[in-house]
């Protein structure tokens, strides 16, 4: 499918002369909220120390409300920390909503494999959130989230993720396109129109910085290989059976 539209690549240097295209990506916005959530939660949590441990409150609920409510904001931290996958990658997550500059960055390292990271700008110092090898992309597609599939109609939660290889504990160098794969979410949420704009317009940067991916459905593009062809031939040849 041709795609002529203007590309939104920035080509640059890093400070180790690599050379590099950054892809632009929204902001994720609120930043307000952030600041609110996590005040509130740290006062709340300050209170309940200061309960337990400097002040004397009358009987025992208070201490007892005071050690629950640490115990819920510690398992929901512990929580929040696992699902992101480490403490390193949370902490980052947090600071990047203060950020006022985002992207998606492709660095080529003759003669190493290129890579892609995803990261943000903040006093002058660029961060990766998140970096793999590029020929570890499976597909980039995007769907709807969680609100939407529990609400029963659009909510307006859509999000383009980037699919990946997990890393292989062995030393097997064949790899399938069945694989286990993992995903990461590429900007921030938002219609289902403004995050087909955003998918279509990642995947063109992503084939420009040569990455082959087909698409195979409105709103997936997969790594060309054999296997995924073969498999794409064969559901479009169901379909038509079916029709």
């Amino acid at each position: 499918m041709p795609m002529e539209t203007k590309s939104d690549a920035r080509p640059l240097e890093d400070d180790t002369g690599r050379s590099t295209r950054d892809f632009p990506l929204p902001l994720p916005g609120g930043e307000g909220f952030g600041v609110i959530g996590i005040s509130f939660l740290l006062a709340t949590f300050l209170l309940a120390v200061s309960n337990l441990t400097i002040f004397e409150p009358a009987g025992r609920l208070p201490k007892i409300s005071s050690a629950l409510w640490i115990s819920m904001l510690m398992f929901m931290l512990v929580m929040d920390i696992h699902i992101a996958g480490g403490i390193a990658f949370w902490a980052k997550c947090q600071v990047a909503r203060f950020a006022k500059v985002h992207w998606v960055r492709i660095v080529r390292n003759d003669p190493w494999p290129s890579t892609i990271s995803i990261g943000f700008e903040l006093f002058g110092r660029d961060f990766d959130r998140f970096r793999i090898a590029l020929p570890d992309i499976t597909k980039i597609d995007w769907t709807s989230g969680q609100a939407t599939e529990l609400a029963g109609r659009d909510m307006n939660d859509w999000h383009v993720a980037l699919w990946y290889r997990k890393k292989r504990r062995s030393g097997n160098a064949i790899r399938s396109a069945d694989e286990p794969c993992d995903l990461v979410l590429i900007g921030p949420q938002g219609t289902k129109e403004e995050t087909a704009e955003l998918g279509e317009r990642l995947v063109r940067f992503l084939v420009e910085s040569g990455v082959d991916l087909i698409q195979v459905s409105e709103a997936e593009y997969r790594r060309n290989s054999s296997e995924v062809l073969v498999k794409f031939q064969h559901r479009l040849h169901d379909e038509s059976v079916g029709t």
